[in-house]
This record gives C-alpha cells, sequence and structure tokens, in this order.
C-alpha cells in the first residue's frame, strides 16, 4: 500500500511539501495534490489575505536577484529562498496579518510584524529549512530557530501570536 502523508495544521495546508513518501505512486499523489492545493490558494480569497507580502515579495525577487543589490556589498536572493519564503508566506494562517517583507544584506529574507510600540516579531527565511526568529513583547525578549519542513513550527505560531495579541 502506498501513501503520501500531508499533515494539515493551523496553517500549512497550502505550504505542506512533505516528502515522506518513498515510491512513485507517493510521488505521482503528492505532486497532483500539490497542484491542486497551489491552484486554490491562487483562486481563494487566502492569497488576497496576504496580497501585500506577496507583492513586495515578487518585487524583492527581482530587485534582490543580483548580488550588491543594496550598493554595499549584499548578497542576492537566490531563487531556492524565493521559493522557501513563498512557502513560508501560503503556511501563515489566514487571521495573520499581512508582513513586512524585506531582503536582508546576507541573502536572506524577513518578515516582520510591529503591531504596536514594544512590540515586535521577526522571521527570516534562507535557501535551506531553517528559520531565524526573533520577538520583542516590552521587556520579554525570545528568539531562536526552528526547521520550517511540512508546515510552520508550533514555536513560530505561539511568538507570532503573543506579538499580534498581547
Amino acid at each position: 500500500m502506498t501513501a503520501a502523508t500531508l499533515p494539515i495544521s493551523a496553517g500549512g495546508f497550502f505550504a505542506t511539501s512533505t516528502n515522506q513518501g518513498v515510491s512513485r505512486d507517493a510521488d505521482f499523489i503528492r505532486e497532483n495534490l500539490m497542484e491542486v492545493l497551489r491552484s486554490l490558494y491562487d483562486s481563494c480569497y487566502i492569497r488576497d489575505v496576504h496580497g501585500a507580502a506577496h507583492n513586495a515579495l515578487n518585487e524583492l525577487a527581482t530587485e534582490a536577484s543580483v548580488d550588491n543589490w543594496d550598493g554595499y556589498g549584499a548578497r542576492a536572493v537566490s531563487e531556492q529562498t524565493f521559493r522557501k519564503a513563498l512557502c513560508f508566506l501560503r503556511s501563515l494562517p489566514s487571521t495573520v496579518p499581512s508582513p513586512a517583507v524585506s531582503p536582508e544584506p546576507d541573502g536572506e529574507v524577513a518578515f516582520e510584524w510591529r503591531p504596536g510600540p514594544g512590540r515586535a516579531f521577526s522571521v527570516s527565511v534562507g535557501e535551506g529549512d531553517i528559520l531565524t526568529f526573533a520577538s520583542l513583547h516590552g521587556r520579554r525578549k525570545v528568539h531562536g530557530t526552528e526547521l520550517l519542513v511540512d508546515d510552520l513550527p508550533d514555536t513560530i505560531l505561539r511568538e507570532l501570536g503573543r506579538t499580534l495579541v498581547e
């Protein structure tokens, strides 16, 4: 029996990119399901929720696609980083406001929320599966790294939620 495992979480339904199946049938199922999910995402209001971030990410992919894009020696944002950043954006729950999106000098993409004084949350996405995050809630500071494999890690969702709600 062949099965493609596709976890569904609070926000990861449209970003699912699991690679746990090990047969040609699992690959076929996964590819077809991913195509259906991409089509659904592009036709649903969920994309519109984060429309500004999508637009910013697309602009960034063009403007920061070459080394030294900032005139100070910044690394280019690679196609792989762009794809990972798009995966992260698609993983966000539709209840989360659209983040600010910007390129970073090390070639990564930053997503940032600043809902009010003394509150901020930032996630950096690079070519690999590692997300680097930092949050500020008044005097409380939290930072770390998590893996983006199938859906957003609970730590990221929890810290983002605290930033937006508290």
